[in-house]
């Protein structure tokens, strides 16, 4: 899974690693400056004169980490790969003694098992995402919080928000339990201690957020602009939004295994978390699937979840030991139950890897005929992340071709000098055929090594019917054509010329 660690971000949701992985490139290339104000090389519509589009959000801390690393060598994309990788490394150490804290080690290290081999974990881990980050961080923050250790537990709770800030509805169950191991019981003490554990992640989130807005440009995007935007309180009784959640929480998560553990710890438990703890679990995971789930329904928002989802399923798996030692009849069912949990998580984790974007080669040799400050206009399923890597060039995207000949002019007045119309598939709706039940489905052709159907379900931006083409044909001069890459310069066509 770690082979290749400088080859371009193609998988499974590819949009959001390269959106991670240029904040971290600003960073190498331009030092604090992109620190502060953490951008990406795509532009904003309304702000097209902008190369750039600042980011009011996230530390970058993969540059931050990588930056030290990319001055002894030029893999930029093999360093934050790296760094990622560190940190799910992290993670799995700290779920394991994290379930030690209640059970014994034979099921304390089936869970942490589970956690790393899922496949969310596997893909998400190894790939530039600050969910991992901010995953480990607390996951860190709640193992120091049931030691008692509560300037250690606040750090790595403010690393864990500064590195996104979704997880802060996180903070409940790792105050529990830091009030539990501390035996608060009156309410003095509970608010000295929820002072003093909070003021430091809050100071920090505060301090950060401040610093953003007072070095920010005019254009900046913000978390909470792309929240306020994004979703309906009707998705909570649409059944699709819960078919996303439960394929990302037990087909890409918990897997087979994990369902059987969830099962058997609804049975009583000879190891017993404190009740004050298991429900701060319960109510901040439901609080987060209501507050940031149903507002951006993306697979790498569930990761922090199924880290907690992994606790009750190791104490099913505490349950299940006891069943082992009563015949051979419970061994063999969960060898069977071990071989399928096993086959499914690497077919579903080679299907998350497996590259989106057909024809990898044509993008590349179509960078190579732009000139160095050239500014593109994509035309695809992309916001421009992944095409702004890509080319390593200013893009703007397009998606719809509502006002194709107005926003097209509009563009070369703000200084737009190509068009590339690019077929290319992500995985960021979860009602597209890439969601978690339809890559569920692939599991046998996985399993017989058959590539997934890339370009199946593509836009079609770059085909010959496409609307985007048929104007550009007519409208701009042909530099490179490919399957699905279709590169344009934005001056007239020979033809147009002649006449």
């Amino acid at each position: 899974m770690l082979l290749q660690l400088d080859a371009p971000f193609l998988s499974a949701h590819n949009e959001r690693q390269n959106h991670t992985f240029d904040m971290a490139r600003h960073v190498f290339h331009d030092g604090w400056r992109s620190i502060v104000t953490p951008k990406v090389s795509f532009s904003r519509p309304g702000f097209e004169t902008q190369r750039f589009t600042a980011l009011l959000g996230e530390v970058p801390f993969l540059g931050v980490i990588g930056w030290p690393l990319t001055l002894l060598t030029s893999h930029e994309r093999a360093v934050v790969r790296l760094v990622s990788t560190a940190f799910a490394l992290i993670s799995i150490q700290f779920m394991y003694w994290i379930l030690r804290f209640w059970l014994p080690p034979a099921p304390s290290a089936a869970g942490t098992a589970l956690w790393a081999t899922a496949p969310l974990t596997l893909h998400f881990g190894q790939v530039p995402m600050p969910d991992i980050l901010c995953t480990a961080g607390m996951l860190a923050a709640f193992w120091f919080a049931l030691r008692g250790k509560l300037p250690a537990s606040s750090g790595c709770f403010l690393f864990a928000i500064l590195a996104k800030q979704s997880v802060l509805p996180f903070g409940l169950p790792i105050l529990a339990a830091l009030l539990v191991a501390r035996n608060c019981r009156s309410r003095r003490n509970f608010l000295q201690l929820s002072l003093a554990w909070g003021w430091l992640p809050l100071l920090g989130l505060l301090l950060w957020m401040g610093l953003l807005y007072w070095f920010a440009p005019p254009n900046p995007r913000t978390i909470s602009n792309d929240i306020m935007g994004r979703g309906e309180w009707i998705e909570m009784v649409d059944l699709s939004f819960y078919k996303f959640v439960l394929g990302c929480l037990f087909p890409f998560g918990l897997g087979v295994l994990g369902f059987v553990g969830v099962v058997f710890a609804l049975w009583a438990q000879p190891a017993k978390m404190d009740r004050r703890i298991k429900w701060a679990i319960i109510g901040s995971n439901l609080f987060y699937l209501v507050a940031v789930v149903r507002k951006v329904p993306e697979p790498q928002y569930l990761l922090p979840m199924l880290a907690w989802c992994v606790i009750p399923a190791s104490f099913g798996f505490n349950r299940l030991m006891d069943k082992l030692r009563a015949g051979a009849a419970w061994r063999t069912a969960l060898g069977t139950v071990l071989t399928m949990h096993v086959l499914m998580a690497l077919a579903l984790t080679i299907d998350l890897k497996a590259s989106r974007v057909p024809n990898f080669p044509d993008i590349e040799r179509a960078a190579q005929l732009l000139p160095p400050e050239a500014r593109v206009v994509v035309a695809s399923r992309s916001f421009g992340c992944s095409p702004a890597v890509w080319l390593n060039r200013n893009v703007v995207g397009v998606m719809g071709s509502t006002g194709m000949a107005e926003r097209f002019t509009a563009l070369r007045g703000f200084g737009f000098t190509h068009v590339l119309l690019l077929d290319i598939d992500s995985w960021h709706d979860p009602r597209s055929a890439e969601g978690p039940l339809a890559l569920a489905g692939r599991l046998f052709r996985a399993l017989r090594q058959t590539p997934p159907a890339s370009g199946a379900n593509l836009a079609g931006y770059a085909g010959p019917a496409s609307p985007f083409r048929r104007y550009c044909d007519q409208n701009f001069s042909l530099l490179f054509v490919a399957p699905h890459v279709v590169l344009y310069a934005m001056t007239p066509p020979p033809a147009a010329k002649e006449r």
